[in-house]
């Protein structure tokens, strides 16, 4: 190994972050899971990307997180340098992108020697920790501000309706904007992954979850007996609910089946130290 050739003996721990369109952030702003820190970051002048990393020179090691947002659902993303001309061709590529089996982001290495054959294949220099993590908090966020403005809305129609009071439709209201509120402060307030008090905080915060839905669709039924509408509006909504949840529990039944396979998997492989000396150790997280 040469030390003319920086390429040659520079390891890399790569991270990414596939995030949903609706998230609007700066590099700033942004955390990774395992409390991953940067020592610098910067906003990128094109398709909505960031760039996090830090080198430690002693062991000539640079961490690296791209974050960006993939063109579509389903899509990818990917960062490449080029440590020997420009261009594309000798370029060292990352692409991470979601397993269409799974739906666990996965990264894979691409030295990409030619436009015609473009295939999954080791980089010219180490690359360790290859993590790729999806996020969509986005959602999260943006489900919460409607709801937000649709109490605003409640409270706007009530005070223009004096004398006329619905307690339970008004009650089951109140109720979802507090579990709402404290939902969106597992943003901000949850425990690693590895933490022994997670699998606690995974059945408290699926369990508020599902009571917001119960709760939701509670109430719009309350507001159907008060608007008092012809009966196909209430029929189109009934059809639609039972046709979300069909969706919601086979979706559901399927992400377990995956989780189960997954652990019973990890429980029986066998340890298979390191690869080459310079360590095969893949994380994937979600």
């Amino acid at each position: 190994m040469s030390p003319s050739s920086p390429a040659a003996f520079l390891r890399f721990t790569f991270w990414t972050l596939l995030i949903s369109p609706a998230v609007s952030l700066t590099c700033s702003t942004q955390k990774f899971n395992k409390n991953q820190v940067f020592s610098t970051c910067i906003d990128l002048p094109s398709l909505s990307s960031y760039l996090h990393f830090t080198y430690d020179s002693p062991i000539a090691t640079l961490s690296v997180a791209f974050v960006a947002t993939p063109p579509k659902s389903g899509g990818w993303i990917a960062w490449a340098i080029n440590p020997k001309a420009t261009g594309m061709v000798g370029s060292q590529a990352l692409v991470a992108y979601k397993n269409s089996t799974t739906g666990v982001p996965v990264v894979r290495t691409y030295d990409i020697s030619s436009y015609s054959s473009i295939v999954p294949k080791d980089l010219s220099f180490a690359v360790w920790d290859k993590t790729a993590e999806s996020r969509s908090d986005g959602s999260l966020i943006s489900g919460y501000a409607i709801g937000v403005a649709g109490w605003g809305i409640g409270l706007k129609l009530g005070s223009e309706s004096q004398g006329i009071m619905y307690s339970g439709h008004r009650n089951i209201g109140i109720a979802l904007f507090v579990l709402a509120t404290v939902q969106i402060f597992a943003l901000f307030l949850r425990p690693n992954k590895d933490h022994k008090y997670r699998f606690y905080w995974n059945i408290y915060h699926h369990s508020v979850g599902y009571a917001v839905l119960v709760l939701g669709i509670l109430n719009v039924f309350k507001g159907f007996d008060i608007l008092n509408p012809d009966r196909k509006w209430k029929l189109a909504y009934m059809i639609i609910i039972i046709a979300l949840g069909a969706i919601s529990f086979l979706l559901e039944a399927i992400t377990w089946v995956v989780v189960l396979k997954r652990k019973s998997g990890k429980s029986n492989k066998p340890y298979d130290g390191y690869n080459n000396g310079q360590g095969g150790r893949q994380t994937l997280a979600t």
